[in-house]
């Protein structure tokens, strides 16, 4: 297995095991390759990470769009104006209030430009997120079906050392009653030595898949 995809597994399982072991313990649940699979995904921070990622690039097409939109500006004047005359002084407030709106209608594609940088980014957060998803699904598939395959080899070893040690004691029966020569005895130990050492190496594999 790739060491990049096995660590990323072993995350995964750890994560999932450490996070479920009791409700899996209370419940005594078997779980499925589509348990684990979604498990992995629901429990990896990378993912949530990425997502993330997806919702500020989305955020950021919406920003880029405001170029297109028209702009208010809103000002106001209080003033007081003394006028006076041969027959009078007068003081009198002026309240004014400005609204001014603009749009634009052709900056040269520089909006343009904007939004669609700010959408390929966007669709290239969603395109690591997926290649994201579908590493840890790969992964974690990988994992199980090794696991499965070492538990078969394990089965396979037990079995082949279980006749191999009726073999043995065939061919010690056959030597006392005078059939069968010291060298048959000698190979049936052989032959269950290698059984037992075969039932050795397919469990350590188990152990490290």
């Amino acid at each position: 297995m790739n060491p990049i995809y096995k660590t990323l597994t072993l995350f995964c399982l750890t994560s999932v095991l450490m996070l479920n072991a009791n409700e899996t313990i209370n419940s005594n649940k078997v779980l499925s390759l589509n348990d684990l699979v979604q498990m992995a995904l629901e429990n990896n921070h990378k993912i949530d990470s990425s997502k993330y990622k997806e919702e500020a690039k989305k955020a950021n097409i919406d920003l880029s769009k405001a170029g297109y939109l028209p702009t208010l500006s809103l000002t106001g004047e209080l003033a007081a104006y003394d006028i006076k005359t041969k027959t009078s002084n007068t003081n009198d407030p002026v309240n004014s209030v400005t609204l001014n709106a603009s749009q634009l209608l052709y900056d040269f594609g520089k909006t343009k430009a904007s939004v669609d940088s700010s959408k390929q980014t966007y669709d290239a957060s969603l395109s690591e997120t997926h290649a994201l998803k579908n590493s840890i699904l790969l992964s974690v598939k990988q994992s199980y079906y090794n696991i499965l395959n070492q538990h078969q080899l394990i089965l396979v070893a037990k079995e082949s050392v279980k006749i191999d040690s009726l073999q043995l004691e065939q061919a010690q029966e056959y030597l006392n009653a005078g059939v069968r020569t010291r060298i048959d005895v000698t190979n049936a130990q052989l032959q269950l030595s290698t059984s037992k050492l075969d039932l050795v190496k397919a469990t350590y594999k188990l152990k490290s898949a």
